[in-house]
């Protein structure tokens, strides 16, 4: 009778060992993935924090031009 519990607790132990690999497998994936979408996100930070320093630079830029036109326009006018 105590070899047959053994052999009984031999396989609930070998499909316990099975089912924690399986899970251990699967956090491992999970936490490859969710590395991989942090990755991702701090680029597109990074991008975007670029990307929006070039458009004020442009926008600066611009304002710029606009106000040269405006004193341009100015002395056009007081010449009149």
């Amino acid at each position: 009778m105590l070899a047959k519990e053994r052999a009984e607790w031999k396989k609930i132990c070998e499909k316990d060992n099975q089912r924690m690999y399986v899970a251990r497998s699967k956090i491992t994936d999970l936490e490859a993935q969710v590395a991989d979408l942090k990755r991702k996100i701090e680029e597109g930070q990074t991008d975007k924090e670029r990307v929006e320093t070039e458009l004020k630079a442009q926008v600066s830029s611009k304002d710029k031009d606009l106000v040269a036109k405006d004193v341009e326009i100015a002395e056009l006018k007081r010449r009149l």
